[in-house]
C-alpha cells in the first residue's frame, strides 16, 4: 500500500488538517491511519518506509498462509 498516512504518534497540525478539509473534496483523507484500515483485517506489515520526506509511506503486507 502507498498512500499519505498520517503517522500513528502524531495528530494533525493546523495546517494539515486545514488541507484535508480541501484534499476531503476531491476524495482523499490525508489523516488518516493506517492502523484504522488494517484493524479488521488478517494481515501482518512485511516491510514498512517513508518516502517523498515522510509525506508517504509504503506498507508491504502479507495476508496468512491458509
Amino acid at each position: 500500500m502507498f498512500d499519505k498516512f498520517l503517522k500513528e504518534n502524531r495528530s494533525p497540525g493546523v495546517l494539515r488538517a486545514f488541507l484535508n478539509t480541501v484534499t476531503s473534496l476531491i476524495g482523499t483523507d490525508i489523516n488518516r491511519k493506517f492502523s484504522t484500515i488494517r484493524r479488521d483485517l488478517p494481515i501482518s506489515i512485511a516491510e514498512e518506509q517513508a518516502v517523498f520526506g515522510g509525506a508517504y509511506q509504503i506498507f508491504v503486507c502479507k495476508k496468512p498462509v491458509i
